[in-house]
């Protein structure tokens, strides 16, 4: 394989990496010519990055944002680094824990409520199975 060049590998800065992504992200430039003026070598080293920081392309041509939209509604396993520690969590878990169960509580007095209405003052409320 004579003849061929190996290009020589690049590591960026992570700041570097976020300017580029926040420039991607306003839109208005490529990422073709935002590698042309930053002398990016790597193609598509800018979607790389956009992963990186928590990104997932959807559609190309219909986005505002490039194409992309932020990873807090998508599925994306969390780095370590972004995790807080075991105790925050386990107290996050206890906060949402609590908040179902007000929530349970909430749906059962209405419920209470529907059948005492439907009971003592002939009101069906809820939708019959049978109705049309």
């Amino acid at each position: 394989m004579t003849g061929t060049k190996r290009r020589k590998s690049v590591s960026y800065p992570a700041s570097f990496k976020q300017k580029m992504v926040a420039e991607y992200l306003q839109g208005g430039v490529s990422k073709a010519s935002l590698e042309k003026k930053y002398k990016i070598q790597s193609k598509g080293v800018i979607i790389y990055w956009l992963r990186e920081f928590g990104y997932s392309e959807i559609d190309k041509k219909s986005s505002s944002l490039g194409g992309f939209i932020s990873s807090s509604l998508t599925t994306k396993k969390p780095r370590p680094e972004e995790l807080d520690s075991t105790q925050a969590l386990q107290q996050r878990i206890k906060e949402l824990e609590s908040q179902l169960e007000d929530e349970q509580l909430r749906s059962d007095g209405f419920n209470r409520m529907i059948d005492h209405a439907e009971k003592e003052l002939n009101i069906a409320i809820r939708k019959k199975s049978d109705t049309r």
